[in-house]
């Protein structure tokens, strides 16, 4: 018990000594008549005790439960920002296929991996493209990802695959989308991914390209996945 808990019990008790001090303090002449008087305060201190003990003790439990309510709760926040992101499996893995372009019969190779930083919240997803990508020329671009919760984002722009728009739930749904890729040469033009599918060994999907002038094709790209 602290101090200042104790110090309102040890005035308490300090007053009853003084009290029963003085009671019995008197002339030894004098007759027997203040005794009783004297036992009655002291009875009447010790009472007063006893309630300031249970008082005491009372507040001292209440605290202890109030203690005991905020250590589950620091417990509790502690587990919540220790969990571990959803995506933090995917730090490591690389993806290896190819691209076919199903409407004009170009293909070319691809390799995908993915760098999760030391924090969890974000990362880089590397991809490499081979062959003429949308009637361009291929090469190596670096998407920055960020992690919110369930949800991995990267809106970037991508330099030979445009302004992408891409958004991942850890339950495996995936919207994407790449605005005006340079070698479609129009601002109306786009790219969409479409039927995603990753199965942590393998990842497919397809790709729908609008060329902004009425135009479209459509790619398939299959990969196997190692290394997470």
């Amino acid at each position: 018990m602290s101090l200042a808990r104790r110090l309102p019990l040890l005035l308490m008790l300090l007053g009853a000594t003084l009290l029963l001090a003085a009671a019995c303090g008197g002339d030894d002449d004098d007759d027997g008549d203040d005794q009783p008087v004297a036992a009655d305060q002291a009875d009447d201190d010790a009472g007063d005790d006893d309630a300031g003990d249970d008082a005491d003790g009372g507040a001292m439990a209440d605290d202890d439960a109030d203690d005991e309510a905020d250590g589950d709760a620091m417990a509790e926040d502690d587990a919540a920002d220790g969990a571990p992101s959803p995506f933090a499996a995917l730090d490591g893995l690389s993806c290896t296929g190819d691209w076919l372009n199903l409407t004009f019969g170009s293909t070319g190779p691809i390799v995908v991996s993915i760098d999760v930083n030391d924090a969890g919240d974000g990362g880089t997803i590397t991809i490499d493209i081979g062959g003429f990508v949308f009637g361009g020329e291929g090469g190596v671009v670096e998407a920055p990802f960020t992690i919110d919760g369930d949800r991995l984002r990267i809106d970037a722009n991508l330099g030979l695959l445009g302004q992408a728009s891409i958004e991942i739930s850890a339950d495996g749904s995936f919207t994407g989308e790449f605005k005006a890729p340079p070698a479609l040469f129009n601002d109306n033009s786009g790219v969409t991914i479409t039927d995603f599918v990753f199965d942590g060994g393998s990842i497919s999907f397809g790709v729908d390209i609008d060329f902004g002038t009425g135009d479209s094709a459509k790619s398939e790209v299959t990969m196997v996945c190692a290394g997470a």
